[in-house]
């Protein structure tokens, strides 16, 4: 993996096809082909919210993105307080134990204990950061790599949070 910011991440080596269209410069499109509706004109004042998480995407390295369509993503959670949040994925959990690792949910940093989950659908427009989950401490049992994607208002009226229930319901 590279070892600076002005350096390309080739996650296309550990994700496939996929992770070659998350490789990016921090805060900037150097793919102009990613799948989802790709906003090239996007800056640091529509992503300025995933700039200042940056440390939680592998490398610190996101992609951003306008939706040009209805989006389906999960939120994993443990407090019905907690239930919307800036952090989804895209990837629907059977576990517990399974989103804790991929999605490296430390105690050291959070309390969620992703007991449960929901369906969020973000409409077509919303700018978006896409990328995958960095490593926590300690590595080997917090590994992270699952798609992680930030939202700026979870509090957006014409965002859906639908179906929440246990993981594994």
């Amino acid at each position: 993996m590279a070892g600076s910011l002005e350096e390309s991440v080739e996650l296309s080596d550990f994700w496939g096809p996929i992770g070659g269209a998350a490789n990016v410069f921090l805060g900037e499109m150097i793919d102009p082909d990613v799948v989802g509706g790709v906003d090239a004109n996007l800056g640091e004042n529509d992503v300025g919210f995933a700039i200042d998480r940056r440390t939680t995407f592998v490398d610190g390295r996101f992609t951003p993105e306008r939706l040009d369509h209805e989006e389906i993503f999960y939120r994993v959670y443990s407090d019905p307080a907690a239930m919307k949040g800036m952090y989804l994925t895209s990837q629907y959990f059977q576990s517990s134990v399974e989103a804790i690792i991929r999605l490296a949910l430390s105690p050291q940093l959070t309390p969620n204990k992703a007991t449960h989950i929901v369906a969020v659908i973000v409409p077509s427009g919303t700018v978006i950061a896409r990328g995958y989950t960095a490593p926590q401490q300690p590595s080997q049992k917090y590994p992270g790599g699952g798609t992680q994607i930030l939202i700026s208002n979870p509090y957006d009226p014409h965002i859906r949070w639908v179906y929440p229930h246990r993981i594994g319901k």
